[in-house]
């Protein structure tokens, strides 16, 4: 039975690091993986002298920052309609336009 994924919200996303690293499924040098310390990642080979990581039980359905070009960088690194779920604007619209309605975080 596949496992259910956990929603998250990212705020003050950046370029996508910590959310990269929070999803999983990404491409790492070979030189990076440690098997004694991280047995349980489980690396598949992915192009030469590099492994790609399992996906983990996570998943971004929002993600904002203040920048056009960390969405740009942020979008490049994930696959999924991520052009969709992320919004270029301050805290305090997003938290102004929660309270109209205009953006509702449960549906996202």
């Amino acid at each position: 039975m596949k496992q259910k994924k956990k929603r998250v919200l990212s705020l003050f996303s950046g370029c996508g690091g910590m959310d990269l690293g929070l999803v999983g499924g990404f491409e790492i040098p070979s030189v990076c993986y440690n098997k004694k310390l991280h047995p349980d990642w489980a690396p598949k080979k992915a192009k030469k002298n590099y492994l790609k990581l399992q996906e983990t039980s996570f998943e971004n359905v929002f993600a904002n920052d203040i920048r056009q070009d960390a969405k740009s960088t942020y979008v490049r690194y994930f696959k999924n309609n991520t052009q969709n779920i992320y919004i270029v604007d301050s805290i305090v619209n997003l938290v102004k336009s929660a309270k109209k309605d205009y953006i509702n975080f449960h549906q996202t």
